[in-house]
């Protein structure tokens, strides 16, 4: 029934036995700071329970076992300052379960880093430094955001695939266009054809609405428009300027076709995105009437619907749900629609349609 053994920080030799007896319940095993050599038996993936392994410091040879992938629920590896040769095996690089710390400094291992190095998601550090490894690095353009903001050149020195002219030093990275079909880019063919597929699934639904508008609004000259139920009641002019810090330049997400939208949150919490029309274009007042029909009424996945408006002589506004953390898809929907929506109207309103 033994949950945790903990041997570092002592003198003991040898190798580690290759039969380690039924520790099913076995969590935490550390042998660190001891003189332990041979090779890390296969027989440790036998430890089913196990989440935290301690074997750094040691003089431990050989390979590093793929066994160890076995052990499902690891959360954590430390192997580093050992004499450990050959490649890292796919099998434990590929454990998505590793949360703290996956650590292989300085030892001697070589090749390349394994593709299934990716899997792990929620790992919070990784330490291959100290070795002999080669190949291409999985990295490309360094992140402006998080740590990355705190570091300097000397953090990446040696890794010269490596890109970044945002840090002293470091090479530009290549356009967009060049950099799409690479492996890890950050506009890889697979988020390209997502965000395609997205925009071209809006314009279908959207067509179908203005097929809609021209046949039931339109084509029947001066009716007047049915109104909206919202599921938030009408909003106030300085209910949507506190929310958008008075319409700043910092919470400007892009200007459509008649108006700007805004990032905003309410008092209760709600993100939410702001459509301010222009009102010295003539088409937005047609255009606030349209939209409040069409996309107030409006329910499919791809269309960010109008959950209320502001409508008073000098401010004419509609509010929209926010796609939440920063989705770059949300806010080009929001614009999208925004751009071809006022141009739409722009038309139809020249052409005495309006």
């Amino acid at each position: 029934m033994l949950e945790r053994l903990y041997l570092d920080q002592n003198k003991l030799q040898g190798p580690i036995p290759s039969e380690n007896g039924p520790l099913k319940h076995l969590g935490l095993l550390s042998l660190s700071l001891n003189l332990l050599t041979g090779e890390i038996p296969q027989s440790i993936g036998n430890l089913p329970q196990l989440r935290r392994l301690h074997l750094d410091n040691n003089q431990f040879v050989g390979k590093i076992p793929p066994a160890l992938g076995r052990c499902l629920i690891l959360k954590l590896i430390d192997l580093s300052h050992n004499n450990l040769t050959g490649n890292i095996p796919s099998e434990i690089s590929g454990l998505k379960n590793l949360q703290f710390y996956f650590n292989l400094s300085w030892n001697s291992l070589q090749g390349s880093l394994p593709d299934r190095i990716s899997k792990m998601a929620v790992v919070q550090g990784i330490d291959l430094s100290g070795n002999q490894l080669s190949g291409k690095i999985p990295s490309g353009e360094i992140p402006k955001a998080g740590l990355f903001t705190k570091l300097t050149a000397s953090s990446f020195r040696g890794n010269r695939e490596l890109c970044g002219q945002w840090i002293v030093s470091l090479p530009a990275c290549p356009s967009a266009t060049s950099s799409a079909g690479s492996t890890g880019g950050p506009w890889n063919f697979h988020k390209l054809f997502k965000y395609l597929s997205s925009v071209i699934s809006f314009l279908m639904v959207y067509c179908f609405y203005i097929l809609f508008l021209y046949k039931y609004f339109f084509g029947k000259g001066n009716v007047e428009q049915p109104s909206i139920e919202f599921p938030y009641p009408r909003i106030s002019y300085k209910e949507l300027s506190i929310a958008t810090n008075g319409f700043g330049k910092g919470n400007l997400l892009g200007i459509g076709g008649v108006g700007s939208v805004y990032k905003g949150i309410l008092d209760n919490g709600t993100l939410i995105a702001v459509k301010a029309l222009n009102l010295e274009d003539e088409a937005a007042h047609k255009s606030f009437n349209v939209e409040c029909q069409v996309l107030g009424k409006t329910r499919h996945r791809n269309i960010i619907k109008v959950i209320t408006s502001c409508p008073n002589l000098d401010f004419k506004g509609l509010v929209f749900d926010f796609m939440s953390n920063g989705s770059l898809k949300g806010i080009c929907i929001v614009m999208l629609a925004s751009v071809i929506l006022g141009v739409s109207v722009k038309w139809i309103y020249r052409h005495d349609y309006i």
